[in-house]
């Protein structure tokens, strides 16, 4: 398949004609770095944009609340391992820590955009 050369092919540079990655947020080509249209820069950003920003979003809210629902056992019930005081501090230092994180990632995961 060919095409015109006042059709821009948004995975090419028109340049040197290297292939362009496909979410790529420069402005310049990943080979020759010449200056690239604006319907590419565009193009490759909108499309980066889209899917990272869904899929970062989910992956904080999953583990999110994994860490929060881990570190709330372990603020909830410390001595559930039935060891020593040294490890029912450890488990209440551990159970603050991924509570935090948790909260943390939730947060990140379901803020408004």
């Amino acid at each position: 398949m060919q095409t015109s050369d006042s059709a821009i092919n948004l995975y090419q540079c028109p340049a040197c004609h290297a292939a362009i990655p496909s979410g790529r947020s420069s402005a310049k080509c990943p080979k020759c770095y010449a200056d690239l249209p604006k319907a590419i820069v565009e193009s490759n950003r909108a499309a980066a944009s889209a899917g990272q920003e869904l899929g970062s979003a989910t992956l904080c809210v999953v583990v999110g609340l994994a860490g929060l629902g881990i570190g709330l056992y372990f603020l909830i019930n410390p001595s559930a391992s039935g060891y020593s005081n040294i490890a029912t501090m450890h488990a209440l230092a551990v159970g603050q820590a991924l509570t935090v994180a948790g909260a943390v990632l939730l947060g990140f995961g379901i803020r408004p955009r």
